[in-house]
């Protein structure tokens, strides 16, 4: 037996009803309103409380409880403006608006289970607010199509990654999550911190230049350094040995240096020597790039995946980067990242990798 709430008064569109009532409408409860033979799905995303008799004309706290103290009847009401989502006898949005008089019941148990955790092998989030009624997520859906979670700020986002990421984890898959602001890296969620690399010989000149934040109208310093950019990469694909953050920093300054010391005496090297300035401010950089992230340049061992294992949760720290700008570099190896593929069933159901970007 459906349990009746209110009626829709007044105008309502395909998209918001209102709903009167004399029970208790809570904030965020589905509704079932059946009308013109369908049945529709809404959401409360307004409520209020009101009593004709102490309306807003009522300009005394005195008149106020005298009122309520003389009323022989409750005449309290609820209103609740209804969103409505989904036509449930075909899924789609509706395209009617319900009538005044339209009767308003609480969404039944088994219509919400039927949406949002009818899910054999899904991933439980949470509760719907107020019910019993499990939301669980599609696995394969989740890892093969874009994810964004919107909220206000305290309103959850960061709890639903790391419970998701964990409940990817507990059935066999690998989650890399690149947390900007920290709050992974230090929460108590398990999981394995990774450290943030900029391998150089992945590092583009454009790159280069937004690490050493040089500004877009340096065009004599941008010369200097692409010239000098471009010898120190011809140097270290030849070299065997890994690079790190200083020897990298060092070799561009060796070679900036050259340039401003050089025998070339074409006219561009020339103007390039009658601004020595221009050179310094170059070094100074340098040594400004090496203090503030020479430490996480350094070229791979190996590839980062063969090291990730199923059924984990990895987290790269990069909440100390904030003063780079947009490098692309700044990432794991990701050619195996992501690959769109489905579960196996049953016992190997095992997520491929994926990662989640948190901004």
């Amino acid at each position: 037996m459906q349990e009746e709430v209110g009626t829709v008064i007044g105008e309502s569109t395909p998209q918001f009803a209102k709903v009167i009532s004399k029970k208790v409408i809570r904030l965020g409860e589905y509704l079932l309103l059946p009308y013109d033979g369908l049945d529709f799905l809404g959401m409360v995303v307004k409520v209020y409380r009101g009593n004709p008799m102490v309306g807003e004309d009522v300009k005394s706290v005195d008149i106020a409880n005298k009122l309520i103290i003389n009323m022989k009847d409750n005449l309290e009401y609820v209103t609740a403006i209804v969103k409505l989502i989904m036509n449930l006898n075909n899924y789609t949005s509706p395209d009617l608006p319900p009538s005044p008089g339209t009767k308003a019941y609480r969404a039944p148990k088994e219509v919400l289970e039927k949406i949002f955790c009818n899910i054999e092998e899904g991933i439980k989030i949470g509760k719907l607010i107020g019910s019993d009624v499990e939301v669980k997520l599609n696995v394969n859906y989740l890892l093969s199509r874009h994810l964004a979670i919107l909220a206000a700020t305290g309103a959850g986002k960061s709890n639903t990654v790391a419970g998701t990421s964990s409940n990817i984890a507990e059935i066999g898959g690998t989650v890399v999550i690149f947390d900007v602001h920290g709050e992974y890296s230090s929460s108590t969620m398990n999981k394995e911190l990774l450290p943030p690399i900029i391998g150089p010989k992945d590092m583009n000149f454009d790159e280069l230049l937004r690490l050493l934040n040089l500004r877009d109208n340096a065009y004599v310093q941008q010369r200097i350094l692409r010239k000098a950019y471009k010898r120190v990469m011809e140097r270290i694909s030849k070299e065997i040995s890994l690079i790190d953050g200083n020897q990298f920093i060092e070799y561009l300054a060796e070679e900036v240096k050259k340039i401003l010391g050089g025998n070339e005496e074409t006219e561009e090297d020339k103007r390039i020597k009658e601004r020595k300035d221009v050179v310094f401010e170059i070094l100074n950089k340098l040594d400004d790039f090496k203090e503030r992230v020479g430490y996480l340049i350094r070229s791979y061992g190996k590839n980062i995946l063969e090291s990730l294992m199923p059924g984990n949760v990895y987290v790269v720290d990069m909440s100390s980067l904030t003063s780079i700008h947009g490098c692309s570099s700044l990432t794991l190896p990701e050619e195996n990242v992501g690959r769109k593929e489905k579960l196996p069933k049953k016992e190997d159901r095992r997520p491929k990798n994926s990662h989640i970007n948190c901004d």
